[in-house]
């Protein structure tokens, strides 16, 4: 049996190989990440992840499990841009 990639969305654990199964699926899954997600990922508080896309203004792409995520592609340069 292979590996489980569990991920937590919404306060529920999301284990990629039930859910997405092939690898492109689970890239797919995290182009889309929530404040918290990415506040993990990251190891930077929600506080600092939430300043930097408010500063970007970077707004949420999409609502997942009524909660707002980003689209990493906007979101990942706003949060590593240089002051």
């Amino acid at each position: 049996m292979g590996r489980h990639h569990l991920y937590q969305l919404g306060g529920k654990l999301i284990d990629f190989n039930e859910f997405y199964g092939d690898e492109m699926s689970k890239k797919l899954a995290l182009r889309h990440l929530n404040i918290t997600q990415m506040s993990r990922m990251f190891d930077l508080s929600r506080k600092t992840i939430r300043g930097r896309l408010i500063a970007s203004s970077v707004t949420p792409s999409q609502r997942k499990a009524g909660i707002n995520v980003y689209d990493m592609r906007e979101a990942g340069p706003a949060i590593f841009k240089s002051s």
